[in-house]
């Protein structure tokens, strides 16, 4: 499983590793931060189509909510 095992401290890992570690970091925030950005673009959508086919509608307020919104 992830995160078991021996740890390294910061200093016992060689430049090289810490270069690819940093990079590979790096790339994994970048994917993170696009992908919220992607889901916060998402749920101001009302239904969503990829190559023309419905993968997600949003439902309707139910009648109950509706009314209790009104007044």
């Amino acid at each position: 499983m992830r995160g078991e095992g021996r740890r390294l401290s910061w200093s016992d890992i060689p430049q090289a590793g810490k270069v690819q570690l940093i990079r590979v970091v790096r790339q994994r925030l970048r994917e993170k931060v696009l992908e919220a950005r992607m889901m916060r673009e998402l749920l101001g959508v009302d239904d969503l189509t990829i190559n023309g086919k419905t993968v997600w509608k949003q439902k309707p307020p139910s009648k109950f909510y509706a009314r209790n919104r009104r007044g």
